[in-house]
């Protein structure tokens, strides 16, 4: 997974300031540098979460998983292994993409401490993305130009599956997580069969759309 880029987004950020700031009471140039700094701690958050998916996504480590891309052997725990037919037996097996979901009664069952440890820090990181870029999205509504503007997916993770999945509008409260090598952290990630609502798209296709979301509206707030 690739680090998403925030550059274009402060950059744009910058402008509108430059160009709105005079206009500004004191509540919004409070308000505008709190926005500046939220995008700062927002940009960490997503490369800690890209630097933690890479790491436990690498399939040796998923579902205590060994993998030989030599020879195809698939070998899980103690069982004997798997051998994956190829095409060619000369070309070696490649992986493209890897998930894991899990309760959280159910995933110490094949994970090790250090890999606990980190799908900790990896849940951890991804609830403090969605709360931060959930505050931008309030903070940006009470600023001149922007106050339509809105992120649907960021608000429905936050707002469905983080703050309040035991609402009317939600119900999802089983106590789950996944991740993919791919698209990142998905929250709620396994669902029970009668709790459905408010798919996480995952962190890639989220963040992807929150960042160029906003840019287009400080583009256009900032004509």
């Amino acid at each position: 997974m690739e680090k998403a880029q925030y550059t274009k987004l402060k950059a744009l950020y910058a402008a509108y300031i430059e160009k709105r700031l005079n206009s500004f009471n004191q509540k919004q140039r409070d308000l505008s540098e709190e926005l500046s700094n939220k995008l700062v701690v927002l940009e960490d958050y997503s490369d800690k979460i890209t630097e933690l998916t890479n790491k436990l996504s690498d399939v040796n480590g998923l579902f205590g998983m060994t993998f030989n891309h030599d020879t195809g052997e698939l070998k899980f725990g103690d069982m004997e292994p798997i051998v994956i037919k190829r095409a060619n037996p000369n070309i070696p097996v490649q992986i493209d993409n890897g998930a894991k979901a899990y309760s959280k009664k159910s995933r110490s069952l094949f994970s090790d401490q250090e890999t606990l440890a980190m799908e900790d820090e990896l849940e951890k990181s991804a609830i403090a993305y969605y709360q931060t870029a959930h505050r931008i999205c309030d903070i940006a509504q009470l600023l001149p130009g922007l106050k339509t503007y809105d992120c649907k997916p960021i608000r429905i993770v936050r707002n469905q599956l983080i703050e309040h999945p035991e609402g009317k509008n939600s119900g999802v409260t089983f106590d789950s997580f996944a991740y993919s090598k791919n698209e990142g952290p998905f929250i709620k990630g396994m669902r029970l069969n009668n709790q459905l609502n408010h798919r996480d798209q995952g962190f890639v296709i989220n963040s992807t759309q929150f960042i160029e979301s906003f840019e287009k509206a400080l583009e256009k707030a900032t004509i």
